[in-house]
């Protein structure tokens, strides 16, 4: 079988997994899954303020750029308070990032077949996949950084017209990524090189100085002295790089950083350090081929947001470093490649199956993870809705409450029964005794995202057992996957009194 013919399979190949990942998204998206409590809390801010209101501090301890809910309250009012139109920006914003990432793959490697395995890759990337599909902003974080690497092969900066485009894309990317900032740095430094250092294009400080004006706006009226950030600090405290370099922290960070894109982000958990390794590969290689750009696209965002760690700017954690996994993703193709090309004196068929390989392998983590189904809050509502008397209450186990109030505010429910928001006493069960003891009469429970202690105890099994122990009768019970609902009578019997003795 000739070279040529190989490639030309695994094209056809690659180009499948492609469509099958478009598949995947789009099919997660019209399986409309239940809010999260992230989401939730998010939304809340969108569904229940104007425009204005969310130039202000969101409530729920929330943090997005401006722009990003600016858009998810215009497809809100379009479409409504639903939970797909909270989902379309995601959607679309990894759709997009697929033809994007081609083209920056393909300008970087040189060669069309390596820019259809790393798209192939990012296509049935699972974890792309849930947040494209999910009513945060990290998954239009991935677009805006790939357009805003793309940029610099898009337009030929000798033009006015592309100078303007160029400061335009920057300064609107600010406010819609909060890690735009980040792909800026690393387009600019390039761009000072290679256009003001190489060919002597004196305008570039203008665009630069164009995206540096538009961040100081946004950040003197949107992140400094933002009340959240103590409560961000505490929060990301371990996902922050220790200062020491000699510390032993500093080597468990970057060892369990390294599991955490490799193993969690990749899905490949079990054998992390092999896609580790081909990705080092794949970095000693293009250090060899002397392809610094691909090389400077790839490492310099991770230096930057590593910088920032360090910092205690923004955190090093999967779903805030999702943006980096088409680098990740890019280099780990470049290795597989290279591997791959020192097998082309064996049979053809060989090298042809290394590069497939990979993609094939990435289809485990992806048949397990998708289509994700979080915890059906809706339909426990829906049943207590259909089922509850006027005199009954509502107990909402700490995590469901939030997405129970998103559900309530956005109208899918009508409930206006009195309600019990309750504690959250993680590790210490003995402190949800007193407000499941105030309960009183025929009250709805309903659980969602139950934690587990570190002895081994479910907080529902708890509580519940705790109810009944104390002479409450569980009347009706109803279970979704990842969400339950208990009615139950605490309103103990009566003790029926005994017959005086005959004298």
């Amino acid at each position: 079988m000739r070279d040529h013919d190989n490639r030309t399979y695994l094209k056809v190949f690659f180009g499948g997994v492609v469509l099958w990942g478009v598949f995947l998204a789009v099919y997660q998206f019209w399986l409309n899954r239940c809010l999260w409590l992230d989401e939730a809390h998010l939304a809340i801010n969108i569904v229940g303020r104007g425009f204005l209101e969310l130039l202000a501090p969101l409530d729920n301890h929330q943090a997005a750029p401006i722009g990003f809910l600016f858009a998810e309250k215009m497809m809100a009012l379009v479409f409504g308070n639903s939970d797909w139109a909270l989902r379309v920006i995601p959607l679309f914003s990894f759709l997009l990032s697929i033809p994007l990432f081609y083209f920056l793959s393909r300008k970087l490697a040189c060669d069309g077949l390596v820019a259809q395995m790393a798209t192939a890759l990012f296509s049935i990337s699972w974890i792309l996949l849930r947040y494209s599909s999910e009513a945060k902003q990290y998954s239009l974080d991935v677009f805006v950084s790939l357009l805003l690497l793309c940029v610099p092969f898009f337009l030929s900066m000798e033009r006015r017209s592309a100078l303007a485009s160029a400061a335009v894309i920057g300064c609107a990317a600010i406010w819609f990524s909060n890690v735009a900032v980040v792909t800026l740095f690393v387009a600019g430094v390039y761009w000072l090189y290679i256009e003001t250092y190489s060919r002597r294009n004196s305008k570039i400080p203008l665009v630069i100085a164009a995206w540096v004006i538009s961040f100081a706006v946004y950040y003197v009226f949107f992140i400094h002295d933002h009340p959240t950030r103590e409560y961000m600090l505490r929060f990301w405290q371990k996902s922050f790089l220790p200062a020491n370099p000699f510390s032993r922290e500093f080597y468990v960070f970057g060892y369990e950083k390294l599991q955490e894109v490799y193993g969690y982000m990749f899905g490949l958990e079990s054998i992390c350090l092999v896609p580790l390794a081909i990705s080092l590969f794949g970095v000693y290689c293009l250090v060899a081929w002397k392809k610094f750009t691909a090389l400077y696209f790839c490492l310099a965002p991770v230096g930057v947001q590593l910088a920032l760690s360090l910092l205690r700017l923004y955190p090093f954690y999967n779903r805030m470093i999702l943006f980096l996994m088409p680098e990740f993703i890019f280099l780990f193709s470049m290795g597989v490649y290279f591997l791959a090309g020192f097998l082309r004196k064996s049979p053809a068929v060989v090298s042809c199956a290394v590069m497939a390989l990979p993609v094939i392998i990435m289809f485990i983590p992806l048949s397990n993870e998708i289509p994700v189904y979080s915890d059906h809050v809706r339909d426990s509502l829906k049943y207590v809705e259909q089922h509850i008397q006027e005199d009954e209450t509502i107990y909402y186990y700490y995590v469901t409450s939030g997405i129970a109030d998103f559900y309530l505010r956005a109208g899918f429910v009508n409930l206006t029964n009195t309600a019990v928001s309750g504690q959250r006493h993680r590790n210490e069960n003995h402190k949800y005794n007193p407000e499941l003891a105030s309960l009183t009469g025929k009250v709805w429970l309903v659980f969602s995202h139950v934690y587990i202690s570190e002895s081994g105890v479910n907080e529902e099994s708890y509580m519940i057992g705790f109810l009944k122990e104390n002479g409450a009768l569980v009347l009706d019970s109803q279970s979704c996957p990842g969400s339950s609902v208990y009615l139950v009578d605490t309103n103990k019997p009566k003790a029926v009194p005994r017959a005086a003795p005959n004298p």
